[in-house]
C-alpha cells in the first residue's frame, strides 16, 4: 500500500520543471498571461525574434520558420502547464523532448561544450 508523500516524490519534480519550462522559457516566447510586460506578447502570440532565430538553422527550418517556432513555444509555454496539471505528459514530454533536441543541436553545440 503506497503513502501519500511517495506519489508527491514522484510529482515534485514534474510539477517543478513544468513550472520552470512554462514561467521561464516558454513565457518569454509565447504570449501567456503572466509573460513579462517589456515582451509586449498578446495571447498566443510567438515571439517577433523566435521565426528569425529558427531560421537561420537551415534546411527545413528556413523554409517554415513560423510554424517551428509556433511549434517550440507552444511545446514550452503549453506542455509545462499540462505538465503541472500531471495530463497529456506522455505527449507534451515527446514535443518538449524534439523542441529541445533541437535547441541543443542546432542552437547550443556550436558553442562548445
Amino acid at each position: 500500500m503506497p503513502f501519500w508523500w511517495q506519489d508527491l516524490l514522484f510529482a515534485a519534480p514534474r510539477i517543478v520543471c513544468g513550472y520552470l519550462l512554462t514561467s521561464d522559457f516558454g513565457a518569454a516566447k509565447f504570449g501567456l498571461p503572466w509573460s513579462p510586460e517589456d515582451t509586449n506578447l498578446k495571447f498566443f502570440e510567438v515571439a517577433y525574434w523566435f521565426p528569425n532565430d529558427i531560421a537561420e538553422y537551415g534546411g527545413i527550418f528556413a523554409l517554415f520558420p513560423a510554424f517551428f517556432a509556433w511549434m517550440g513555444a507552444f511545446s514550452e509555454g503549453v506542455g509545462g502547464i499540462f505538465w503541472i496539471l500531471g495530463l497529456f505528459t506522455r505527449p507534451f514530454a515527446f514535443l518538449i523532448f524534439v523542441t529541445m533536441l533541437v535547441a541543443v543541436f542546432f542552437q547550443q553545440l556550436n558553442q562548445g561544450m
